[in-house]
């Protein structure tokens, strides 16, 4: 399993302390008031922003993010692709890019493995430092 960055840590266990339950969110939102589910939507949300895991995506936009299962550990979240307009693809059909298993504490991502049949830790893309 892949280590969180402390402080990142502790930011996603205070929001979600204080939080309130609300019914999950099947895609991701903007407005409204946060609660558990819509934290782990922006925390998977912002680690695929800033690993630039889609870079044909052409904004935050044409992605959906799913929960497709919660326990009391992990949850599983599903990245769709969005054909929205301007996003390009057949709008009567949403594919699924990957999916995710976050573990509620923020502590681990794992991401489906289609070889394996299996979640696999994720390994975060490293900004190149030029050179």
């Amino acid at each position: 399993m892949v280590r969180m960055p402390k402080l990142l840590l502790q930011l996603f266990l205070a929001m979600l302390l204080f939080a309130c339950q609300k019914p999950a969110t099947a895609e991701h939102s903007t407005g409204g008031q946060s609660n558990p589910d819509e934290l782990a939507l922006r925390f998977l949300s912002s680690v695929v922003r800033s690993d630039n895991l889609y870079p044909d995506i052409k904004s935050e936009q044409c992605l959906l993010y799913e929960i497709e299962k919660r326990d009391t550990i992990f949850y599983e979240i599903a990245i769709r692709e969005n054909h929205v307009s301007g996003c390009g693809g057949d709008p009567n059909t949403s594919p699924v890019r990957d999916r995710f298993k976050l573990s509620r504490d923020g502590d681990a991502i794992q991401i489906y493995d289609l070889a394996s049949g299996a979640y696999v830790p994720y390994q975060h893309k490293r900004p190149s430092t030029g050179g």
